[in-house]
């Protein structure tokens, strides 16, 4: 295990379908504020699980990083094709807010 993604449904973030929170393990930081590979995995649950792998394209916005102050809108992407998932991608945009320089 890398580490827990829960999510709910039960949001109340604009345009988001789903709420989430990313906790690695051994990453060296408590919390992440936009997981992307996670946020696809989710997208591929929800197509599978609410969606009974509907064919087509689905569209599904996840919110993260609200506890930490860090907010983040991440839009996955879903297709299904012949009763499977066959494709997952994520879009977002992100804002710099910090810069660090290190020397190694």
């Amino acid at each position: 295990m890398t580490g827990l993604y829960p999510f709910t449904a039960q949001t109340d973030k604009i345009d988001a379908d789903v709420e989430a929170r990313q906790f690695p393990l051994r990453a060296g930081f408590p919390e992440d504020a936009a997981t992307g590979i996670a946020a696809a995995a989710l997208g591929g649950y929800l197509a599978r699980y609410d969606l009974d792998l509907a064919p087509g394209r689905h569209h599904f916005r996840v919110a993260q990083g609200y506890a930490m102050g860090a907010p983040s809108s991440i839009h996955v992407i879903v297709e299904n094709r012949n009763g499977a998932i066959a494709r997952t991608a994520i879009q977002g945009s992100a804002q710099l807010i910090s810069e660090e320089h290190v020397v190694i």
